[in-house]
């Protein structure tokens, strides 16, 4: 008949068709989950390069933008006294010629530079420079002093305005004036 006793050769056969199977089957387990591993990994990495990307064509349109506003950012930086001393020294060489020009005895005691007050995490590009100055002269050059300070592309503040008359001119003038004042100018901070 069709379906007699195995023999032993038949059953060899079909364990070694088992285990070749399980085998198979183990195979294509590992193989499986090793494409699975390097698919996830591979989907991480194009991730991690899309946002690379990202970030590079943010960069370009940054330094465009940096080279398209050179200009304007020179005009805005010309407006604060610049971070190195050559800039702190000419600053202060303008005040002394606009002192001149104004026809007063100008001095300058003394210059203090400070930190600006910083909220939390953010740097100050920053610093509050005052300049210590006594004038003498004449009234009426002592006002113009000042307004040619105030016209100076800078934004001035005074503090400690003390002004007092020393003594009367012959010219009839309105008399010969001394005093001190201190000027607040922003300075930008060396980074």
């Amino acid at each position: 008949m069709f379906f007699s006793k195995p023999n032993l050769s038949s059953k060899k056969i079909l364990i070694i068709v088992l285990v070749l199977n399980l085998t198979a089957l183990l195979v294509y387990v590992f193989l499986f989950i090793n494409i699975k591993n390097k698919n996830e990994n591979l989907v991480i990495l194009k991730r991690e390069l899309n946002n690379q990307i990202e970030v590079e064509k943010e960069l370009d349109v940054v330094g465009s933008n940096l080279d398209g506003t050179k200009s304007e950012r020179g005009k805005i930086n010309s407006f604060f006294v610049g971070s190195d001393k050559e800039s702190v020294v000419k600053f202060v060489e303008d005040v002394e010629n606009l002192g001149d020009f104004a026809n007063v005895s100008l001095n300058t005691k003394s210059i203090l530079l400070k930190e600006r007050e910083r909220e939390e995490n953010i740097v100050s590009v920053l610093t509050d420079m005052k300049l210590s100055l006594s004038v003498e002269g004449k009234w009426s050059d002592i006002v113009y002093f000042i307004e040619l300070l105030k016209s100076m592309p800078y934004k001035i503040s005074f503090s400690n305005v003390y002004l007092e008359k020393k003594g009367e001119n012959n010219d009839g003038q309105g008399g010969f004036w001394g005093g001190s004042f201190n000027i607040n100018v922003l300075k930008l901070t060396e980074l």
